[in-house]
């Protein structure tokens, strides 16, 4: 088979699976899902997908020089996301693992501008149907304040939608983003901001839009080099630091009373999933009660969600998965670094931050960018890799 060909097919054959995936989700983020013909056209795209995803399996399979070591690699792989799956109940994580390997050699770049469309498309349907009643707006109280979900089951949808769209905006402009760009996406963040009452999300989306002005209209200004160092690392930071205070958090201790509160109460409920269930080495079934959908609207009283991505991911997922996305984002960070892509670096940085608030990091749907931890474009060489075991064998003079 011709080699352009094959490409061609497996990009076709990726893109279909994906595109299908992520539709399956977004409609179960929304009211759609309670209209029953949605609902089955919803398992139907889902289901769709799967075989799509299985075609270009077979095609990489087909196309691979050395079958056994396609074989084990996916078996290493796939295999931690089977027992995870099996542990959960739920085979979310796995497709999202498999759709990982399956970015291997997917142009990213071509990918994410066709994401950024139906993204737009789709939150303008569901945004407009919202107000036409077709579907319900949603209203929740909480603490006096009223917030609106424009057709979604809860209003913070919206807000992340628009700070991961706006993230995908600005990889595909670069510094070719005009200080009008700055300013539609920023009124629209304030206007989402005043339905939603997102406060964690606009303030996110702001500073995006604030550090990225900078970056492109102030290139000439020396980044320090802690910086630097502080935004290579910062999956670890931010994994490490919210884990950890999620299992040291106390009531009795004023510093971490104020942080929870600063934070929503979300160190509160991250401490009382980890009391309940634990930390194990391939997760928990947990069943997650949140605030979405009619079931929100009077606030349910059993409610355990977690916001902070990283203690559900560790909670519901287990200390490998937990170990799995944080290596290979901070690695994907300093491939970012040495390529000097300044974009794709504070992007990641962007998205760890919002991770503290939102459980996003690993959802497809909101986060195309982890297709790219095991994108060959974006992978670490060998030669990149042995620099690096050097530099620490170097700096902490370690014999090798």
């Amino acid at each position: 088979m011709n080699s352009e060909f094959q490409k061609k097919i497996k990009n076709i054959s990726f893109e279909i699976a994906y595109f299908l995936y992520i539709l399956s989700l977004l409609i179960g983020l929304t009211m759609f899902k309670d209209i029953h013909s949605v609902s089955l056209f919803q398992e139907l795209l889902r289901n769709l997908s799967y075989i799509f995803l299985v075609l270009k399996i077979c095609i990489d399979f087909y196309d691979s020089q050395n079958k056994i070591k396609f074989i084990v690699l996916w078996l290493l792989l796939i295999g931690p996301g089977l027992i995870v799956s099996y542990v959960t109940h739920s085979i979310t994580l796995l497709t999202t693992l498999v759709f990982v390997l399956c970015a291997y050699q997917i142009d990213f770049d071509k990918l994410l501008k066709k994401i950024l469309i139906i993204n737009i498309v789709f939150v303008v349907v569901t945004v407009l149907s919202s107000c036409l009643g077709i579907i319900p707006n949603l209203s929740f109280i909480q603490e006096e304040r009223v917030r609106y979900s424009l057709g979604f089951t809860y209003p913070s949808h919206l807000t992340s939608f628009l700070f991961f769209n706006t993230l995908i905006y600005i990889f595909i402009k670069k510094n070719n983003l005009k200080t009008k760009d700055y300013l539609i996406l920023g009124i629209l963040s304030v206007l989402c901001y005043c339905m939603t009452d997102a406060r964690m999300g606009l303030i996110c989306t702001i500073l995006v839009l604030i550090v990225f002005f900078l970056i492109y209209n102030y290139s000439h200004v020396h980044i320090p080099k802690i910086i630097n160092r502080c935004i290579v690392c910062s999956p670890l930071i931010f994994a490490g630091i919210t884990t950890f205070l999620a299992v040291i958090y106390d009531k009795s201790s004023m510093i971490l009373l104020f942080l929870n509160h600063c934070l929503n109460g979300r160190l509160g409920y991250a401490k009382y999933i980890l009391g309940k269930h634990g930390i194990d080495l391939f997760g928990n079934y947990i069943e997650w009660h949140g605030w979405v959908g009619n079931q929100g609207v009077d606030m349910i009283s059993n409610y355990n969600f977690v916001d902070i991505s990283y203690v559900k991911i560790l909670a519901n997922y287990g200390i490998v998965v937990f170990i799995f996305f944080v290596v290979f984002l901070s690695l994907l960070c300093y491939k970012a670094y040495i390529k000097k892509n300044i974009c794709l670096q504070f992007i990641i940085f962007f998205i760890c931050m919002y991770s503290v608030v939102e459980p996003r990091l690993i959802e497809l749907h909101f986060n195309p960018f982890i297709l790219l931890l095991l994108n060959q474009s974006y992978l670490l060489t060998h030669t990149e890799i042995v620099e690096l075991k050097n530099k620490f064998l170097k700096k902490y003079k370690l014999k090798r």
